[in-house]
């Protein structure tokens, strides 16, 4: 347990006078945390003398919006500082550069590193997954759905000190009354390094197996980056606090920064206790109490979900009116936010399913659209292709162009006669077939998948020579592509960084918002904030819902369907008002 009578208290404007020692920094939201950190940065360069002229502080964040605002905090210094997601950072300074040193027993390169470009999510192709199962005499499983739900909840996990293959829910390696053996899984992503194709886990075995291996690449790390600070470091997880460690046995000043409170990411791994028991020589812990964004009415509730470990208090002293409740629709509650505040609210809610159908103004509840495509279509090609469209016209839409045009081009790899794509005609295909998708989507979003599949892929055919799958003609592909609208698998899709005003909790992670509102689908979750559980390592519900809350700066509204009485009175004591 984590003795804070240790930590020394600072506030967002502290400068620390040592700059060569590593260091926790714990503090809730709103407290400065990224204002402190950038403020860091600035003295670290002032003050460095190990820099010299070639040297740079890296700083690692979570999520590309993280990197984003970083940079745009830096300005003229940016360029001594690499600000990356952790995976963007041990891609391009570890994977990318030293890939030609992964070899099998044989000999064998590991990844064909000539087609090697970036990483992406694992979406499991049918034809791989066919050839591993005929491959490793795994016939007997033919539950193909629990086969492909096994497969896309892989990840890497230590398993007596040996990174292993695994998925992240095990009882996902029961198929029906068989079970898929551990041993093939590392078989299977085989596959795909053979095709230059790797996944957003696999950059972190990657990079572990390397400095495992190859030690050396550690001292060229800590020369290039003798500072790495590490932002919400309490969503790190194992194989990550690893790496971060080594890096800093030696000559590298680590430091990082979060909040135990909010570790909501346990079902990608991550393991809030890394953070609670990072240790390193001499190690100073550092806390800030304050809370510099949101009014004491709303501090007041964060302050009863938190527990005792930081009291935080209002920097300005300012109360705002009480955080409020309605029961009722989630969209008459935003009617009524915007009445009341002359704001446009921010809607956040728990599942991806629920944002999708606030946004859609459905009451359909989809599921998970994009699963069902890729098992009833084995076209690999094809629907990794139409993902990406749809993928890349939702961030447009929020105005995020490079991301969606990369997440595009990434899949123009051969003209029909079998010759590579050059990347000036990817970049070509993907702006005009994103520009055609988002200048028609009104019209477009109200036809079949059908349509859309087989329009972009004659136009890409036509005008470019490049064939990507090939048109949906017959079978379940047809009976599915002709059910569903585009709409409704807009609906479906999960966003990496969300920028539209309804998006799940955890994509507003390290965003505030003058007007929020946090809609439960279930009057039961409740429980989360009126007898709050927030250091339970098994789940992370209450830290969920206390994220959610912690964004509103000016006015926080709650939304449920429906209010018992018992919750009624739980819910006055704690100062809620509640409306109609």
């Amino acid at each position: 347990m984590l003795d804070w009578s240790k930590c020394i208290t600072i506030d967002s404007d502290s400068d620390l006078p040592d700059i060569e020692h590593h260091f926790r920094v714990f503090a809730g939201p709103g407290a400065g945390k990224t204002h402190w950190l950038t403020n860091h940065i600035r003295n670290v360069l002032r003050k460095s003398k190990r820099l010299g002229a070639t040297g740079k502080v890296a700083c690692i964040t979570y999520t590309n919006t993280g990197v984003e605002e970083i940079q745009s905090r830096l300005k003229h210094s940016a360029d001594r500082v690499e600000v990356a997601t952790i995976h963007s950072f041990l891609y391009s300074n570890v994977v990318k550069p030293y890939a030609f040193l992964l070899k099998d027993n044989d000999g064998k390169y590991l990844l064909n590193i000539r087609q090697l470009d970036g990483h992406v999510e694992h979406l499991p192709s049918p034809k791989f997954t066919n050839d591993w199962k005929k491959e490793n005499n795994l016939g007997y499983l033919r539950d193909n759905r629990k086969v492909y739900e096994c497969l896309i909840n892989l990840d890497w996990c230590f398993q007596d000190a040996e990174l292993v293959c695994l998925p992240r829910d095990l009882y996902k390696l029961r198929c029906g009354k068989y079970w898929i053996r551990k041993e093939s899984l590392n078989r299977y992503k085989q596959y795909y390094w053979n095709i230059g194709q790797i996944h957003h886990e696999d950059v972190l075995y990657f990079s572990y197996v390397l400095i495992q291996n190859y030690p050396e690449i550690l001292d060229f790390l800590r020369a290039k980056f003798p500072y790495i600070f590490v932002d919400e470091f309490q969503d790190t997880n194992p194989i990550q606090t690893c790496i971060i460690k080594k890096i800093a046995e030696d000559t590298t000043i680590a430091g990082v920064i979060g909040d135990l409170a909010q570790s909501i990411y346990g079902f990608q791994g991550a393991c809030r206790q890394d953070f609670e028991h990072f240790v390193l020589d001499n190690i100073v812990d550092y806390k800030i109490e304050n809370n510099r964004r949101s009014t004491a009415s709303i501090i007041d509730l964060l302050n009863h979900i938190r527990g005792n470990d930081i009291e935080q208090k209002s920097v300005d002293g300012k109360k705002g009116g009480p955080v409020k409740l309605f029961v009722g629709s989630i969209h008459d509650s935003i009617d009524k936010a915007k009445s009341k505040t002359n704001t446009t609210p921010i809607v956040l809610v728990r599942k991806n399913d629920y944002a999708g159908r606030i946004r859609s103004n459905s009451e359909q509840e989809l599921g998970e659209l994009w699963d069902d495509l890729r098992y009833v279509d084995s076209n690999w090609e094809r629907t990794n292709f139409i993902y990406a469209m749809f993928l890349g016209v939702e961030l447009a839409l929020q105005r995020d162009f490079k991301e969606s045009i990369t997440g595009i081009e990434r899949n123009f790899r051969k003209f029909k006669d079998g010759r590579s794509v050059p990347k000036a005609i990817k970049r070509e295909a993907a702006i005009n077939s994103l520009q055609k998708a988002v200048n028609d989507w009104d019209n477009w979003k109200e036809t079949s998948l059908l349509d859309f599949n087989n329009y972009f892929l004659e136009y890409l055919d036509n005008e470019y020579n490049i064939k990507v799958g090939s048109l949906i003609s017959r079978g379940k592909p047809k009976e599915f592509a002709e059910t569903w609208r585009c709409k409704d698998l807009s609906q479906c899709l999960k966003l990496k960084d969300d920028k539209s005003n309804v998006r799940t909790i955890h994509k507003a992670k390290g965003r505030e918002y003058d007007t929020v509102i946090v809609g439960f689908e279930e009057e039961s979750d409740l429980k989360y904030i009126i007898n709050p559980d927030i250091d339970n390592d098994s789940s992370d519900e209450s830290r969920i819902y206390y994220v959610a809350l912690s964004r509103a700066k000016q006015n926080l509204y709650i939304c449920l369907p429906t209010l018992n009485n018992h919750n009624k009175q739980a819910l006055l004591a704690l100062n809620v008002s509640i409306e109609g």
